[in-house]
């Protein structure tokens, strides 16, 4: 600025060495942990194991993000279902369970079921409730479990009648 050039060694001593370039390492580091989703994988399981709820579910979700191929086994989601529901994190429990039920012919009913009673009793989203139950056929059903499907339903309705309504996911009461 004084009309100097600057020596060899001036531009060395203006670069910056603190928390930027610690920033893009860590960004770096992201992008080839990010680039195999097996070993993402693999990590998720162990904190199910470790029974992390909360931390696994918002790495599986971010996994999922980036690769939308990328799934848990059987096991490992129905762990994870379990742990989240101990914590009472219903919105999550309830993604996983469509999750379950789309991926798990075997185990959609108990899925849905399940479902559709933490959307009208957790939740209060009736209609999101309703539209979970018409995926279940009720004449296959056990009787205890038709119990419980009529039950889910007549709460919904009951709760669309007293005005309950939903605005993308929330609820209010009139």
């Amino acid at each position: 600025m004084r009309g100097r050039q600057p020596t060899y060694k001036a531009p060395e001593l203006y670069r910056y060495r603190g928390p930027v370039t610690n920033l893009v390492d860590d960004i770096l580091k992201d992008q080839r942990r990010q680039s195999d989703p097996d070993r993402e994988l693999r990590k998720i399981g162990r904190m199910i194991r470790k029974r992390q709820a909360r931390m696994t579910w918002f790495h599986y979700r971010r996994l999922r993000r980036i690769f939308p191929s990328a799934r848990l086994d059987e096991q490992s989601l129905r762990s994870l279902i379990g742990s989240l529901r101990n914590r009472r994190d219903w919105p999550a429990v309830v993604k996983l369970l469509e999750e379950y039920a789309n991926r798990f012919p075997r185990g959609a009913t108990r899925a849905r079921l399940m479902q559709a009673g933490i959307l009208t009793k957790e939740l209060q989203r009736p209609k999101a409730a309703l539209r979970a139950m018409e995926q279940i056929c009720v004449e296959k059903l056990s009787s205890e479990r038709q119990r419980s499907s009529q039950s889910a339903r007549n709460l919904a309705e009951r709760q669309i009648a007293d005005g309950v309504l939903e605005i993308q996911g929330l609820t209010f009461a009139d």
